[in-house]
């Protein structure tokens, strides 16, 4: 029976957070007295300084005078709140501490403390500080912003004035955004690749109005075909966002192919969307073999 209560206190103090400590206490005489504790972690000094107090003192005084309210602190150091832990102001083992008089005053509110020290101690973003990289991904996002508002601003001042500064700002815009996507694929492969996948619309933007009349089948067919180019020659030049530009890639040919048949001959929505279906289920189905000889690209430099 003793041995269980024995492992049943064993596993007990096995659970519970502890801190191996010494604790210097400072009697009547000026003589210090050193005395090592373990202590728990998780409670607030105000629970544990009794019983510290009375192993690390030897008494209080003679009783005329009421006791002096103590607490623990780091040898030099100010004195630990009553509301704080261990844990929260950082004690580990072998930390020497002091039994110091607490300041006059009122004490701290309990919540600020704990989020204030929750913040400092645990807060995961003093593992990632604010510098360089958040600006350049910031700067980053706004530059696809930007590219994106400008596209759709250009598409909608040729769409409803019909003139060519709509054509002409599309078209640069687009030409911009493929030369910043190859110039900075080199010391900015993440940002070369979302500028690539965000000139996917300036692209079929420029082109689709490239085209005069209304919207039709030849808008689609150049759009198509400019999706379609840039994806492969994006496959095959930076070897990132593959997935993507193989997605954009298949409907861009799809796209290309019901067009060019829409230019061609007279047909309506019914023949297309079907044309659309048989293309989509010739893509399902070829997909392995499509994704097979997809992973020769790029194709290698042969002497």
């Amino acid at each position: 029976m003793a041995s269980h209560s024995s492992l049943n206190g064993s596993a007990s103090l096995k659970a519970m957070p502890i801190v191996r400590v010494a604790v210097l206490a400072v009697g009547d005489g000026g003589k210090g007295r050193v005395t090592d504790m373990v202590l728990p972690t998780e409670l607030p000094l105000r629970e544990v300084l009794p019983a510290v107090r009375r192993m690390a003192m030897a008494a209080d005084g003679d009783g005329e005078h009421p006791p002096v309210p103590l607490s623990l602190a780091p040898v030099g150091g100010a004195p630990f709140s009553l509301d704080a832990t261990l844990d929260t102001v950082g004690v580990v083992d072998g930390d020497l501490l002091a039994l110091q008089p607490v300041p006059a005053g009122p004490p701290a509110p309990r919540i600020v403390e704990d989020i204030g020290d929750a913040t400092v101690i645990f807060s995961a973003a003093r593992e990632r500080p604010w510098g360089a990289p958040h600006i350049m991904r910031g700067a980053g996002v706004a530059v696809i912003g930007f590219t994106l508002v400008a596209t759709a601003l250009a598409t909608a001042h040729r769409v409803v004035n019909g003139g060519d500064g709509g054509l002409f700002a599309a078209a640069g815009v687009a030409a911009l955004t493929v030369l910043t996507a190859l110039l900075t694929r080199a010391p900015f492969p993440r940002f070369a690749t979302a500028m690539s996948v965000t000139a996917l619309a300036p692209i079929a933007a420029a082109l689709a109005l490239a085209v005069p009349g209304e919207f039709g089948p030849s808008q689609v067919l150049l759009a198509a075909a400019g999706v379609t180019a840039w994806s492969i020659v994006a496959i095959t030049v930076a070897e990132r966002g593959i997935a993507v530009f193989t997605a954009a890639s298949v409907v861009g040919l799809g796209a290309l192919i019901t067009g060019g048949a829409a230019a061609i001959w007279e047909l309506n929505w019914v023949v297309i969307g079907s044309v659309l279906v048989v293309l989509a289920l010739l893509a399902i189905v070829q997909a392995p073999q499509l994704s097979a000889l997809w992973s020769r690209l790029p194709v290698p430099v042969i002497p």
